[in-house]
C-alpha cells in the first residue's frame, strides 16, 4: 500500500503520483484476485491488512512496514521492511490456514467414505431373458458418479443416487474380465475416484 499523503521521505512525489501508484497496485491485485477466483485458487489480498497507512513510508523508520526512498538498511525503496513482511506472512496464514484445515478434513471424510463403497451385481427375470443390475452402495452420501465396466468395456454410468445400471444380460456374457466400477466421491474441494469389484453373477457366466 502507498501513503495517501506526501511527506519529506517521499521527496518530490505528489498526491497525484501516489494515487496513480496505488491505482496500479489495485489493478494488479484485482486482476490476480479475479484469475485466482476463476481457477479456484486462494488469493491473499495484502490490502486487507489493517494499519498500512499508519506504517507507511511517512512513518518513523522503526514503524514503517513499507519503505519510502530510504530503506534504512532493511528492505528496498518502496518495498516492505522486515516488519512489513511479517505482517504479510501473518495475513497469508490467516487466509490459508482455514483452507488447509478444511481440505484436510474433507480428504479424511472422502478417504473414510471410499472404504465403504461396494459393488453388487444381481440377476433378475427369466433365465433365458434375464437382466443384470449393477449397483453401487455406500459412500456415506459423498458419491457423485459411478462408471460400470466389465473387463475393459464400459457398459454404462450413473451420476445420481442410487447409482445403478440395468442391462440385458445376454449381450454382456461374452465380455471377458471382472465386473467393476469406478466411483467418484467429493467433499468440499476434495475429489477422489475409487475402484470396486464384484464377482460375476450367474447370468453373466
Amino acid at each position: 500500500m502507498v501513503a495517501r499523503e506526501t511527506c519529506a521521505a517521499l521527496v518530490n512525489a505528489t498526491s497525484a503520483d501516489l494515487a496513480y501508484l496505488q491505482s496500479m497496485i489495485d489493478r494488479l491485485s484485482d486482476t490476480i484476485g479475479e484469475v485466482a477466483a476463476d481457477e479456484g485458487v486462494a488469493f491473499v489480498d495484502m490490502r486487507d491488512i489493517e494499519g498500512w497507512q499508519e506504517h507507511s513510508g511517512c512513518a518513523a523508520p522503526e514503524e514503517q512496514w513499507v519503505r519510502a526512498l530510504n530503506p534504512y538498511g532493511d528492505g528496498a525503496p518502496l518495498h516492505p521492511s522486515t516488519a512489513g513482511m511479517a505482517q504479510m506472512a501473518d495475513q497469508a496464514l490467516k487466509v490459508i490456514e482455514p483452507l488447509v484445515r478444511a481440505r484436510r478434513a474433507s480428504a479424511w471424510r472422502v478417504a473414510a467414505a471410499a472404504h465403504t463403497v461396494r459393488l453388487h451385481a444381481v440377476c433378475h427375470g427369466p433365465a433365458r431373458r434375464s437382466d443384470v443390475t449393477l449397483r453401487v452402495t455406500g459412500g456415506k452420501g459423498l458419491a457423485t458418479a459411478a462408471i460400470f465396466h466389465i473387463g475393459g468395456t464400459t457398459v454404462g454410468a450413473d451420476t445420481r443416487a442410487p447409482f445403478a445400471l440395468t442391462r440385458s444380460a445376454r449381450p454382456l456374457r461374452d465380455l471377458r474380465g471382472s465386473v467393476h466400477a469406478k466411483v467418484t466421491l467429493k467433499h468440499g474441494p476434495v475429489s477422489h475416484t475409487t475402484s470396486v469389484r464384484t464377482s460375476r453373477p450367474k447370468c453373466l457366466r
